[in-house]
């Protein structure tokens, strides 16, 4: 049996009855196989850095990229995925960065889960809070919303929001 270091070896001892010993843990060095992979990859990675360059696009060329390879549809805004996306979305932003202008209802205190009447009000007031989020200005958390649908076949797969 290999040496294990100090740090992986844990010793229950055998006042109470049978001495315990546990060993955890893996030794640093890794089979050669693996080394090797591993200096492949990161070979092939620096490969890859290299020629890989970004390049300053538009939200709109983004989109039309997206369209033609992979066959996005926009959601209508009329349709109710879209509206509970968007709220959703919209939420989120304020709560996460637009905060104070909920005033006392940013923070909203967890219930005691054993009071069935403190979880009512808690869900209560989350309720309030979202109408009353979906009920401000759009100015709060501009936002250029669109919701894109990728189909395969006759069903769409995923949404993607823009």
């Amino acid at each position: 049996m290999k040496e294990k270091s100090k740090s992986e070896v844990s010793i229950i001892g055998g006042a109470d009855g049978p001495t315990s010993i546990f060993i955890a843990g893996r030794t640093r060095k890794k089979p050669l196989k693996v080394r090797i992979q591993n200096s492949i990859y990161r070979y092939r990675r620096k490969i890859v850095e290299k020629k890989v360059v970004a390049d300053v696009h538009t939200l709109d060329e983004l989109v039309q990229y997206a369209m033609n390879t992979y066959n996005l549809i926009e959601t209508n805004s009329t349709e109710r995925k879209y509206i509970e996306q968007q709220k959703s979305l919209k939420e989120s932003l304020i709560l996460q960065h637009k905060p104070e202008v909920l005033g006392e209802m940013k923070d909203i205190p967890k219930p005691d889960i054993s009071n069935e009447k403190s979880v009512r009000e808690y869900f209560c007031k989350i309720n309030t809070r979202s109408e009353m989020i979906a009920e401000m200005p759009d100015d709060v958390i501009p936002m250029n919303f669109h919701l894109y649908e990728i189909r395969i076949g006759d069903d769409f797969a995923s949404s993607i929001y823009f």
